[in-house]
């Protein structure tokens, strides 16, 4: 269980999904970065960057950081660009800040061309998405799993070029 330090000092297991609902703003963040197990100053400083930079948001199934497709994927593609490497890397760290809690990458796509082969792509570019985390961060397999939603959850119109950039993203989720 994860272990939260209240106000009063005292050590309380599995607040984890009230303290992530109510967390909202800057000093929030920080209530957000100590909810690793009892972390040293400076890590707890370092997630709370890392939060501010990264912009979560809170799901019912734990924390979601979402990367834009624009800046991961040229369109059709599942060559993940250059350009991504850095936000990759900060999100990597932050996986191994909450070492002891299941990732779950999801991609997603814009409704254009074939359902099913937006399916596919949706589940390559997540599967590749790991595969890079693993490779260059030393992210253990065994804790990520990957999940592709095609077309089917946009978060934007997909009639507009800007609505169809939007739901092209991968959304990262480290598990209540």
């Amino acid at each position: 269980p994860v272990v939260v330090t209240t106000a009063g000092g005292r050590i309380e297991p599995g607040r984890f999904d009230s303290d992530l609902a109510r967390a909202k703003g800057k000093d929030d963040l920080a209530q957000l970065a100590g909810l690793t197990t009892d972390p040293p100053l400076e890590k707890k400083m370092q997630v709370q960057a890392l939060l501010g930079e990264l912009k979560p948001a809170i799901d019912q199934r734990g924390l979601r950081l979402t990367v834009p497709g624009a800046s991961l994927f040229r369109v059709n593609s599942d060559d993940i660009e250059e350009t991504a490497y850095d936000t990759l890397a900060k999100l990597a760290e932050l996986i191994n800040a909450y070492d002891d809690r299941g990732v779950l990458i999801v991609g997603h796509t814009d409704a254009i061309g074939d359902a099913a082969y937006n399916q596919m792509l949706s589940e390559r570019r997540a599967g590749l998405i790991k595969q890079f985390l693993v490779e260059n961060f030393e992210i253990d397999a065994a804790r990520v799993s990957t999940e592709g939603k095609g077309e089917e959850a946009p978060i934007a119109s997909n009639s507009t070029n800007a609505g169809r950039r939007a739901n092209r993203r991968v959304e990262v989720l480290l598990l209540n």
